[in-house]
Formats: structure tokens, C-alpha cells, sequence
């Protein structure tokens, strides 16, 4: 008997489901690539110390959204840094 069968006679039943691979939520992927990299920290070190009223406010680095980026976003950030997978938004 080979191992296939082994295996369905001791589970009783073998069910194949169907699944796919989904991301995970990544805070920090502000380019939406599906990935948290150093293209990412660029974008939030220019609106770094910018708040709403600000020309150089970007809202996708207010990970928070306390309307201003701050080293509470950095950290947001580094917490996904060189995570890949991320959903896509």
C-alpha cells in the first residue's frame, strides 16, 4: 500500500480545499508595491515634520492620522521595514 493510502485509511477521509496565499497588511507600504523598503522611508522623510496645512504633507505617511508625520510614523514604519507581501491598497 503506498503512503496516499496509508494516509486517507488513517485520516478516514482525505479533503483537498482549495486556498490561496494572501497578503498581510503592512503599515509603511506608501508606494502600494507590496512591499515596506527604502523607497518607502524616501517618501515619508519628505513630508517628515509636515502637517496638514503643510505643502509638504503626504496623508499616505500619517500612518496614524494625527495630521502631521512624525517620529510616530517612523516608527510605524520601521516596524514593517523589509516586509514583503503586503496587501496592495
Amino acid at each position: 500500500m503506498d503512503n496516499y493510502h496509508r494516509s486517507a485509511s488513517w485520516l478516514g477521509s482525505l479533503t483537498i480545499l482549495p486556498f490561496r496565499t494572501v497578503g498581510i497588511a503592512c503599515t509603511g507600504d506608501i508606494d502600494h508595491d507590496g512591499d515596506v523598503d527604502g523607497e518607502d522611508l524616501a517618501v515619508l522623510m519628505n513630508a517628515y515634520n509636515a502637517s496638514s496645512s503643510d505643502p509638504g504633507f503626504d496623508p499616505d505617511a500619517d500612518f496614524n492620522s494625527d495630521v502631521q508625520v512624525d517620529e510616530t510614523d517612523v516608527l510605524m514604519l520601521m516596524d514593517y521595514f523589509g516586509s514583503t507581501q503586503c496587501i496592495i491598497e
